[in-house]
């Protein structure tokens, strides 16, 4: 009720004939709002990428602005045609709150993507080589895969798209790496022809689809190991193309229940013969349905 309340005091025929200048005025309030933010927020400490995103996103005038230029016009500290006016340049302004959410947005990413490793200098490092494990995904799951592989040994590189887990891998001297692994480019970058598998750990069944398709294209012997939620999601992997499929929350549930028996007493193999009959009664494991170790 309040918007429209508002909306009914600009007057069409003031406004129509200065639109241009209304326009105008509008990108500079936005302009010189986002950039005054912007400094703000770098004054208290923020980082630039969530500065230029506070900024756009902040950058629209407000609904209080309405209130208080009718209530200008109304004890006539303005003239009706300058209230009309800068209503009129208020609401244009708050009228491009979703693109400047998606500027801010994007900013943001382009800001934090700097500095970063990416396809190119990934091309670079993994120059010779082969035998290797490519990793979709350093997340949680990612960061222990890694750490196993380095237990044995093995040679591993990995792909992630944020921004700020791959700084701070870095700064660990991780190879991990900046970009979407389900561009065939940027596996290509990881070497992935000469790779000896390929660990996929996205928390969406969707993206790890992305990217068991775009690496099917082109390897599609290549054993790709998928991290699931859960189990519902195992067969449609499975179908995808993905070698064996990892349910997370049915696995934790198995090992729990592992560490049960234990305590209860059973032996080793027991136990591990009563996870493996479980197991295949709720997932299958490769398109042949055969079961893990």
């Amino acid at each position: 009720m309040f918007f429209i309340s508002i909306g009914m005091l600009v007057d069409v025929g003031v406004v129509l004939p200065q639109f241009h200048w209304i326009l105008l005025v509008a990108v500079a309030l936005i302009a010189v709002k986002a950039l005054l933010i912007l400094g703000l927020c770098r004054a208290f400490g923020l980082p630039l990428p969530l500065a230029a995103s506070a900024g756009l996103h902040l950058a629209q005038g407000g609904e209080l602005a309405f209130v208080l230029f009718s209530l200008a016009m109304g004890a006539e500290a303005l003239s009706v045609e300058t209230g009309q006016f800068l209503l009129a340049v208020v609401a244009v302004s708050m009228a491009t709150t979703p693109l400047l959410a998606r500027a801010g947005r994007a900013a943001q990413s382009q800001l934090e993507r700097r500095g970063l490793p990416s396809r190119t200098r990934l091309q670079a490092e993994t120059e010779g080589y082969s035998g290797h494990v490519v990793i979709a995904g350093f997340g949680r799951v990612g960061q222990v895969i890694g750490k196993l592989l380095d237990e044995r040994g093995y040679r591993w590189v990995a792909v992630d798209l944020d921004a700020k887990n791959v700084e701070r891998s870095r700064k660990e001297r991780l190879p991990v790496f900046f970009g979407d692994a389900s561009q065939e480019e940027m596996v290509a970058a990881a070497r992935i022809d000469s790779a000896k598998a390929m660990v996929i750990t996205l928390d969406d069944p969707e993206a790890a689809k992305s990217v068991l398709a775009a690496l099917r294209r082109k390897l599609p012997d290549l054993p790709v190991v998928v991290r699931a939620r859960h189990h519902v999601h195992v067969q449609d992997l499975l179908e995808k193309g993905a070698t064996t499929v990892m349910p997370e929350t049915t696995e934790s549930r198995l090992l729990l229940g592992a560490a049960v028996l234990q305590e209860l007493g059973d032996s080793k193999t027991d136990v591990d013969a009563a996870v493996r009959t479980v197991r295949r009664r709720s997932y299958p494991t490769s398109p042949s349905g055969s079961d893990l170790p």
